[in-house]
């Protein structure tokens, strides 16, 4: 649809906040090169600050 109307590529989170497809695309690059253990403290880290 984007493609479409000329706009960029975006996303939507949980919350329909609009992320642009270049953050997406940098942040998955990020998440590709964390090897296990960073990627183990990443997830403890996000549990830690989630909202009851």
């Amino acid at each position: 649809m984007c493609f479409a109307f000329g706009e960029p590529e975006y996303e939507v989170d949980d919350n329909l906040a609009i992320i642009e497809r270049e953050t997406v695309d940098k942040v998955q690059a990020i998440l590709d090169g964390l090897n296990g253990d960073e990627m183990e403290r990443l997830l403890e880290m996000l549990k830690k600050k989630k909202p009851d």
